[in-house]
């Protein structure tokens, strides 16, 4: 009997446990490289932002045993990356408004901060453009690679 990570779980509760992990591993990567050291909460809101995602995308997708494919990984993984990345600076975004109205601090290079209309619309939109340029095919291929392990680890027999 082989030995499979979080191997009672669901699958698409395994597909997220795994997501988050490699999300705050890619947080504190981002973190450490220098132009992106002012969102030091990289590695707090990335596991944030695919905990939903990850869960419901592979649920909704994986619904039965016909549908435990190399296809659906790709979509899957495709839309994962684009939700995360989007919700993550959302995420930043509210996270900045929540401590500048708390502390006066948390403002941008020009002293202000955005609203809550900008952190969801385009400066999000914008930020995950530049983000899915620099690190999207990257977390492309980890959500594949997260979802090919699902797919070969799982109870349900696909082949």
């Amino acid at each position: 009997m082989k030995r499979v990570f979080l191997g009672k779980k669901p699958d698409e509760v395994r597909f997220a446990i795994v997501s988050i992990i490699f999300a705050f591993l890619q947080g504190i990567i981002a973190y450490l490289i220098p132009i992106a050291a002012e969102h030091i909460c990289f590695f707090i809101s990335a596991p944030l932002a695919i905990i939903l995602p990850s869960y419901f995308l592979w649920k909704v997708t994986f619904k039965s045993k016909k549908n435990y494919n190399l296809g659906n990984v790709f979509i899957v993984s495709f839309f994962l990356t684009l939700f995360s990345h989007y919700l993550n600076f959302v995420f930043l975004g509210l996270g900045r408004l929540i401590c500048y109205n708390l502390t006066g601090n948390c403002t941008d290079f020009i002293g202000e901060v955005e609203s809550l209309f900008e952190t969801v619309t385009y400066l999000s939109f914008f930020r995950t453009a530049i983000s899915l340029y620099y690190w999207g095919l990257i977390t492309l291929i980890v959500n594949i690679l997260i979802g090919l392990y699902i797919l070969r680890t799982s109870k349900v027999n696909y082949i």
